[in-house]
């Protein structure tokens, strides 16, 4: 009987493949909150835009409007709440239409 042994790659080798999948594991985490936080702002600019609309219109029921508007409010804090993690201009635009929000 005889005994196979298994060639494994130098310690270098292991500790650089360990580093380079811990930097994709971020790179994939900063992705997907990026993407979460531009569905979310997406949701919330549109809701936005239809609450504006609604205001315009004199038979609009404003209790309704400002509850809504309250929700719009709390999507943009959703969607800015990993501030530094986001793109630049997302959380540019997660910003400025949340100041508009306001």
């Amino acid at each position: 009987m005889s005994t196979r042994t298994v060639a494994r790659a130098p310690l270098p080798m292991r500790v650089a493949l360990i580093v380079l999948a811990v930097a994709v594991a971020c790179l994939a985490a900063l992705t997907v909150v990026n993407l979460s936080a531009a569905v979310l702002h997406d949701e919330a600019t549109q809701a936005l835009e239809r609450n504006v609309a609604e205001a315009a219109d004199d038979t609009s029921n404003l209790e309704m409007l400002r509850i809504r508007q309250q929700q719009v409010d709390a999507q943009f804090e959703d969607a800015g709440r990993y501030g530094m993690a986001l793109l630049p201009a997302l959380r540019s635009s997660i910003e400025t239409n949340a100041a508009v929000s306001q």
